[in-house]
């Protein structure tokens, strides 16, 4: 199935919505747009011939609704620009154009409305300074110009004709799916429907969404387009979708594929700037609804930070349009989606890369001021890049190190930080046993590809299986040396956790695990619990001192066992509980009793 969205835009009373419904043969109008006498909202509409549906959305045409307009115009693929024969450029032309200009890259059809009021010389002046208005835009293509009166058959017949010649975007095979939610309808006993159209990827009824911040994804019950159910719904199509979710709104954002997170400023590229003020406020319409905003220009430059006064879900090259109380004054496109906290200078030069697309340079730049590491599984809202595609710059980055199971690049800098910790390891222990997942558990940015990188790169360590330690030493020896310290830090009535254990003799954690078992085989260390073990010697002298404790008071609990000696409730809990193993010791709830003889 084919499928084209069409935007109709201009002057309000310039003959859109009557051309819409010449075209599709009905009205979408609500009673108040009926009363009124104008568009108020933006208006869904379609028409079917064999495998092909063109839909039409119909947007205000009043001054004080441009930024509805606006938010309709990000999902066009062409464009009917309608100017009234009669009227001619009026002030809504102009700042629909503009609008287009900035955040539509359709195709555009200028429509002469009303024809059949004026003479044949009114339409050539008109069509002359379509023309001429048009040279001042650059983003925008003008494709033909039509003329059409509904009362003429032939001019609409013409004009859907042309219409169905054009095709739709394609998506790349690996984009993930993105939509931001435009209504919503509650269905008793089913869940919601939400209308939208999509923007990149593909979406299907085996796909499960995100929606906004939540860590749960959504089943997709069933999707709709033109009235009838389909499998699936490509990008530049609307939808319907039925999803199995509470609580949803309009502006919210559905996505799967990818990861997208929410951020209260942006930075763009200002290709439009028609008198912004630093530091005002604006009004900001994006692919995800309109938001108010403080912009901050940065000098002898083009770009500017916006700082909204809510979340908002936007992703690289996202088109922005800036607004005030008077209509458009400016626009350009999201270069950083989320926060990033660098200093100006290099702020600037990340987003000059940037907007140059020079990826190499921006990643290596980034890298480097990301001290633990630069998170990349989010590439495709930072960059529009999918993370199949991203190992084409990484590989070009020079003395950085890209770990694909963290999904993170690493500069040289953090390389040579986490080397000399891994060096100090052995330097303070010669009996280190180190394996990757140790380096990893005792520094938390770390992947492990990168740990097992830097284990493997240095001369002064051996390797037996997983584990690496130094060279001349053997893994016998260093085990019973191990033994040893073991006994040393479980001969107290604190001993260290197994983790801790584990990073305070720099030992792996399993390996850690195969001696305590050991040592427990040959009565050298008693097992409390899991996580707890201590020498016989201590089980002995605490054991005593709870009895003692029975003897004088008839019987002891956590209050009284706490009182009596200074630990945690974790180790008092765990040592009250090697009294229920005595025969003499009687349980009642959080009690224990001596049984009477």
């Amino acid at each position: 199935m084919k499928y084209i969205i069409v935007g109709v835009a201009g002057h309000i009373n310039h003959g859109k919505t009557a051309l819409v419904e010449a075209v599709c043969g009905y009205s979408t109008a609500s009673k108040e747009e009926l009363d009124r006498g104008m568009t108020l909202f933006a208006r869904y509409s379609s028409i079917q011939r064999d495998n092909t549906i063109v839909a039409f959305i119909d947007v205000p045409g009043h001054k004080e609704l441009i930024s509805k307009m606006a938010l309709s115009a990000f999902a066009y693929g062409v464009t009917l620009f309608v100017v009234s024969a009669k009227e001619g450029i009026s002030a809504q032309t102009i700042e629909h154009l503009k609008v287009l200009n900035i955040v539509s890259n359709s195709l555009v059809i200028a429509v002469v409305t009303k024809t059949d009021l004026v003479t044949t010389k009114r339409i050539k002046e008109v069509e002359e300074s379509i023309k001429e208005l048009f040279k001042s835009y650059r983003n925008i293509k003008l494709n033909s110009i039509q003329k059409v009166s509904v009362y003429d058959n032939s001019s609409i017949s013409k004009l859907l004709e042309l219409l169905y010649q054009f095709s739709a975007q394609k998506s790349s095979v690996n984009e993930p799916f993105r939509a931001y939610i435009d209504r919503v309808f509650d269905i008793k006993g089913r869940g919601k429907v939400v209308t939208t159209t999509v923007l990149n990827g593909t979406v299907d009824i085996s796909t499960s969404v995100f929606h906004q911040k939540s860590t749960k994804k959504y089943k997709i019950k069933s999707i709709e387009q033109h009235h009838s159910q389909v499998e699936y719904a490509t990008k530049d199509t609307r939808v319907a979708m039925l999803l199995d979710i509470k609580r949803v709104n309009s502006g919210d954002i559905l996505y799967s594929g990818t990861t997208i997170d929410a951020s209260y400023s942006v930075d763009i590229a200002l290709e439009y700037n028609y008198n912004i003020k630093h530091n005002s406020f604006v009004k900001v319409v994006t692919v995800a609804g309109e938001v108010s905003a403080k912009i901050l220009l940065y000098s002898d430059s083009n770009f500017a930070r916006l700082k909204f006064d809510k979340e908002v879900f936007l992703c690289f090259q996202d088109r922005v349009l800036l607004l005030d109380l008077y209509g458009v004054i400016g626009g350009g496109e999201v270069l950083i989606p989320l926060s990033e906290p660098i200093r100006k200078r290099a702020k600037i030069e990340l987003l000059q890369y940037l907007y140059c697309r020079d990826f190499t340079k921006a990643l290596a730049l980034l890298s480097t001021n990301h001290k633990k590491g630069l998170r990349v599984g989010n590439s495709w809202q930072r960059f529009g890049i999918e993370l199949t595609k991203l190992h084409c710059y990484t590989n070009s980055l020079r003395d950085c190190f890209y770990d694909t199971k963290v999904q993170k690049i690493y500069s040289k800098e953090s390389i040579n930080s986490l080397r000399e910790e891994v060096l100090s390891i052995f330097a303070k222990n010669k009996m280190a046993l180190v394996s990757a997942k140790l380096i990893t558990n005792r520094f938390k940015w770390c992947g492990l590809q990168l740990a097992e990188y830097i284990l493997e790169s240095e001369n002064i360590l051996q390797k037996e299986g997983q584990l690496y330690f130094i060279r001349g030493y053997t893994k016998a020896s260093i085990k019973e040396s191990i033994k040893e310290s073991i006994l040393k830090l479980t001969d107290s009535i604190t001993p260290p956790s197994l983790n801790q254990m584990s990073i305070e003799l720099s030992v792996d954690i399993t390996v850690l695990k195969t001696l305590l078992n050991q040592l427990e085989k040959e009565g050298r260390v008693y097992r409390v619990t899991s996580d707890i073990y201590i020498t016989p010697r201590v089980k002995k002298r605490l054991i005593e001192s709870m009895l003692s404790i029975i003897t004088k008071e008839g019987q002891i609990d956590i209050q009284s066992w706490k009182s009596y000696i200074s630990i945690s409730r974790k180790y008092a809990i765990a040592y009250l509980e090697m009294l229920d193993n005595l025969e003499t010791i009687q349980r009642v709830g959080g009690v224990r009793l001596a049984l009477l003889k």
